[in-house]
C-alpha cells in the first residue's frame, strides 16, 4: 500500500492514506515480534493479547507490543533478525523508527480526536510531513527485504526425503505474485505465511498475518 499513496491526488483522502499505512506498517512490525517470541518464552512478554484485541488495538498499541518482544529478543542469540528489530529501538522517541513511530501515534490520535489538519491547506501539509515519516519508516525497516516471506501453496515428498514447497513470495504491490521452488527439511502447513529468518529457520506468521485474496 505504501507505493500506491502516489497515485492519490486529494490531500484529505491521502492524509487517511497515509495513517492507515503507517498505522499497518506498526501492526506489522509487531506482529513479526509477536511470532519470532518462543512458545516457552510467551509468558514473559507479559502481554495480555486479548484485552488489546477486545478493547481495539491501536498504534501505540502496536509500538508497546514491540517494545515488550524486543526485550525478550534481545536475549536470542544468533537469531540477525530478532537482532534487527531489537536495532530499531522502538521506544526511544527521539531518533530513529521511534520518533516516526511516535509522529504516526500522534496524528491518528489527533486525527482521531478531531485535532488533526482541517482545510485543504493544513492537510497538504501535514501529508508532507507524514510522507517523510512513512519514508523514514521503510528506510529503517529495509533489513526486512534480507528475510523473503512466502506463502506456501503446495508441497511434495522428493525420492532424497527433501520437502519441495511450492510458494508465493510477497513481494510488491501486485496481486501476481512471482512463484518460487524451495527445498526445505519439513512439511508446512499449506496457505500459511512464513518468513525465512536465515540460520533460524522459517518462522510461522499465522495467526498475526494471513494473506487473504481481494476479490477487487
Amino acid at each position: 500500500g505504501y507505493r500506491l499513496l502516489a497515485s492519490i491526488t486529494n490531500p484529505t483522502e491521502l492524509y487517511k492514506e497515509q495513517l492507515r499505512v503507517g498505522e499497518n506498517i506498526l501492526a506489522f512490525l509487531a506482529s513479526v515480534s509477536m511470532s519470532l517470541i518462543q512458545p516457552s518464552d510467551r509468558a514473559s512478554v507479559e502481554l495480555d493479547v486479548k484485552k488489546i484485541w477486545d478493547g481495539g488495538a491501536s498504534p501505540g498499541h502496536w509500538r508497546d507490543i514491540t517494545g515488550r518482544c524486543c526485550k525478550v529478543l534481545s536475549t536470542y542469540k544468533d537469531h540477525p533478525l530478532a537482532a534487527s528489530i531489537v536495532a530499531l529501538n522502538i521506544n526511544a522517541e527521539r531518533r530513529g523508527l521511534g520518533l516516526a513511530a511516535k509522529k504516526i501515534i500522534t496524528a491518528k490520535n489527533d486525527f482521531k480526536h478531531d485535532r488533526g489538519p482541517k482545510t485543504e491547506e493544513e492537510f497538504i501539509t501535514a501529508a508532507k510531513d507524514l510522507q517523510e515519516t512513512l519514508q523514514a519508516c521503510i528506510k529503517a525497516l529495509a533489513f526486512f527485504t534480507e528475510y523473503p516471506i512466502r506463502q506456501v501453496v503446495d508441497q511434495d515428498v522428493a525420492r532424497s526425503g527433501e520437502v519441495v514447497l511450492r510458494c508465493l513470495a510477497l513481494v510488491g504491490d501486485h496481486p501476481g505474485l512471482p512463484q518460487e521452488e524451495v527445498r526445505y527439511d519439513k512439511l508446512l502447513h499449506k496457505r500459511d505465511l512464513y518468513i525465512d529468518a536465515g540460520s533460524v529457520g522459517w518462522v510461522p506468521l499465522f495467526p498475526l498475518l494471513v494473506a487473504p485474496s481481494c476479490r477487487r
